[in-house]
Order: C-alpha cells, then sequence, then structure tokens
C-alpha cells in the first residue's frame, strides 16, 4: 500500500508492516509502532540517499517490520562495492542516530523514555540488518563480497538460503522463549517474516540472474578497459553454468576445451550471454563456437 511519496520515491507498506501495526495496535502500543514506522522510514531514507551519491535512482522503498527495500532503476548488482555502500548506509544511519540519542540524554535534551524507546528502535533495526542473509543489508553486502568470487546467481543463493535458515533458527527460538514467558510473540513473527522474504528472493534469483545479464549486456560494449579474467569449461557445459560464475567487474573469455581434451576455441562473455538469450540457458558451449571453431 503507498502511503507517501518523498523526494520522488514512493513509500510503500508492506502487507508484513500492515500486520505488525494491527498487533501493536492490539497491544495497545500504538507508540511504539509509530516510533518503528519513523525509524524503519529513516533507514530507508539513508539507503535513498546513499544510491544517489552512486548516481542511481530509488523510485520505491517497501518497508518491513525490521527496515525495507529500496528498489532502484540502475544496475546496482553490476557494481558489488556500491551495492555494499548503499546496503550498509541503512545500518550506518542507526548508529549515528543512536550515538546522537545517547549524547541527547547526557545533556537532557530529550525526555528520557522516548530517548530510551528511540535507541532501542535503532538498534534493533539496525543491529538485526546487519544479519549476514538476504534480504537484510548484511545479506547484501555478504552477496556483494561473494559476487566477486563466487558470481552473482550463486552469491544470491547462498545468502538468500542463509536468509531461510537465520529466519528458521529466530523463529524457533522465538517459540521456545514464548513459551517460557521471556518474549511476546513479535520475535517468532520476526523469524517467520526473515524466512518468508528469504525465501521469495530465493525464488526471484533466476530472474534477477536473467536482468543482470541483460544490464550486463548493454554495459560491455561502453567500457574502454577492463580486467579480464579467463575461464576453463567442456563444450558440452551449458552456458547458464558459466555464466552464474562469472565476476561483476571482470570480462571473462572461455577457454573451450573438446571431449578430446584439445582447446576447441574460445568465446567471449558477450557471446554467451547472446547465446543464452537466443538458444536458451541449455545451450552448450560448443554451440557458441559454431561450425569453424579451431582445433574441432
Amino acid at each position: 500500500m503507498t502511503v507517501a511519496r518523498l523526494f520522488g520515491v514512493r513509500i510503500v507498506l508492506s502487507g508484513w508492516f500492515l500486520l505488525l501495526f494491527a498487533f501493536l495496535g492490539a497491544a495497545g502500543v500504538l507508540a511504539e509502532a509509530a516510533l518503528l514506522f519513523a525509524v524503519a522510514l529513516a533507514h530507508e531514507l539513508a539507503h535513498v540517499a546513499a544510491a544517489r551519491l552512486c548516481g542511481l535512482e530509488v523510485a520505491e522503498v517497501e518497508l518491513f517490520p525490521f527496515g525495507g527495500v529500496a528498489r532502484l532503476e540502475g544496475p546496482l548488482e553490476l557494481d558489488p562495492a556500491a551495492e555494499a555502500k548503499v546496503a550498509l548506509a541503512g545500518p550506518l544511519a542507526n548508529a549515528l542516530a543512536a550515538g546522537a540519542l545517547l549524547a541527547l540524554k547526557g545533556w537532557e535534551a530529550m525526555p528520557s523514555e522516548l530517548a530510551r524507546r528511540l535507541l532501542e528502535a535503532n538498534l534493533l533495526i539496525g543491529g538485526f540488518n546487519l544479519i549476514p542473509a538476504l534480504p537484510l543489508d548484511g545479506g547484501r553486502v555478504y552477496r556483494a563480497w561473494l559476487s566477486e568470487r563466487a558470481g552473482f546467481l550463486r552469491a544470491t543463493e547462498r545468502a538468500a538460503r542463509l536468509g531461510r535458515r537465520f529466519g528458521l533458527a529466530i523463529a524457533a527460538a522465538g517459540l521456545l522463549l514464548l513459551v517460557l514467558g521471556v518474549t511476546s510473540a513479535s520475535v517468532p513473527a520476526v523469524g517467520a517474516f526473515l524466512f518468508a522474504a528469504a525465501r521469495k528472493e530465493e525464488e526471484q534469483g533466476p530472474y534477477a540472474f536473467m536482468r543482470y545479464l541483460a544490464r550486463r549486456r548493454e554495459v560491455l560494449g561502453r567500457l574502454p578497459v577492463q580486467a579480464v579474467r579467463h575461464v576453463v569449461a567442456s563444450e558440452t557445459v551449458p552456458v547458464k553454468d558459466v555464466l552464474a560464475r562469472l565476476a561483476p567487474r571482470r570480462y571473462h573469455i572461455v577457454w573451450v576445451v573438446g571431449r578430446d581434451g584439445r582447446l576447441a576455441g574460445f568465446a567471449g562473455e558477450r557471446e554467451l550471454i547472446d547465446a543464452l538469450f537466443a538458444g536458451g540457458i541449455e545451450t552448450p558451449l560448443g554451440a557458441v563456437l559454431g561450425p569453424s571453431r579451431p582445433g574441432g
């Protein structure tokens, strides 16, 4: 549900956020809900500011119970360093706000109860988002780091799997603490939210990968100089298996080896992407070389 537009960005409340509001309202703590909304919004606006500093535009911000998702119009996944910077902007904003609140509290410039609640909300949202699991900010930093080593698709899959595991662990621990009377139902609810959101990221991984490849193909010809990485693969390997391993900030040249173990030819990254879109994800590398390949 779209609730506002700030600095040209749509602000959307997710169903999970609305459920949390309803839960807190039923519990008679709407003031806490309002604080949570304000802190989560400030967290996401920090992402918006960081994205714009990186030259990217944000179309929409969707708020979840402990943060949200800033949907960008630019290809952020092509630059892992920029993705990490944008992701860390939210927790950094929470940390700065927490430090300012502690300073204000020391000077008695704010009512102590309000300062305490704001401090707890910032520490909770900032700390929770540092968990290295998608769709949280820590998960995006982890994916940015891993994509340089394992490729964008594999990094996304691993970070999303971590999200499901963390979600299950938090939900299970929350249920146990709820039975023991130590915590409220909000903790297992947060675990369920994280599990569902991570599963959605995992399901959308192949679509995000195809979008990544389409954007990658657009920018390949614009770079006058780029570092190269060499990859060796059999001619029977599908192009998707090679593309899934490619690092974002390298141009890749694939050494294609025939069934007899001899070099059959070379394929550039652009040729692999074109072959995938033209012939499908199972197109073998041998088909990319064509009939005139050397050493065939």
